[in-house]
């Protein structure tokens, strides 16, 4: 039976990923609708995106001294990187350790799939990319080499 056919064995679910409690709370009520249907919890799909273009040299006036520049926003970029990329490991390590339960299957013994979501930003060099796309994909490699066929993830 395919996922499409069986609807019961997916879940969906919005949380605030900028701090820990929320993303628990998640992977509980994931836990439970696990338990509710006895099929096991197959992996976890990282989608977050948030955030704008922000320049390290954002547009100065004509008449700018030095006692009057703008700067990048910091604020801004801390707040795209606790939720992009600090949410993003924060949920994979929340997760990682209950796919890690599952008996393996298949030829290969999965145990799961960890699915992270980026874009075409991290490789084009985006004027105003700067704070976390590159982050996201250079998480990948190590990662599937830690978790990789000796876990059983993929």
């Amino acid at each position: 039976m395919t996922l499409h056919n069986d609807p019961s064995r997916m879940l969906f679910m919005e949380t605030n990923v900028e701090s820990t409690e929320p993303l628990r709370n998640a992977i509980n009520n994931t836990l439970h609708q696990v338990q509710l249907t006895k099929k096991p919890l197959g992996g976890v799909v990282c989608c977050v995106g948030f955030g704008g273009p922000a320049r390290v040299l954002p547009q100065q006036k004509p008449d700018a001294t030095h006692d009057a520049l703008k700067y990048f926003d910091f604020t801004m970029f801390d707040r795209v990187l606790a939720v992009n990329l600090r949410g993003l490991i924060d949920l994979i390590r929340l997760t990682v350790p209950h796919l890690f339960l599952n008996e393996p299957s298949g030829p290969d013994g999965k145990r799961g799939v960890v699915v992270m979501g980026s874009s075409v930003a991290a490789f084009e060099g985006q004027v105003g990319q700067l704070s976390y796309k590159g982050a996201v994909c250079s998480i990948v490699l190590p990662l599937a080499r830690e978790l990789g066929p000796r876990r059983g993830f993929v």
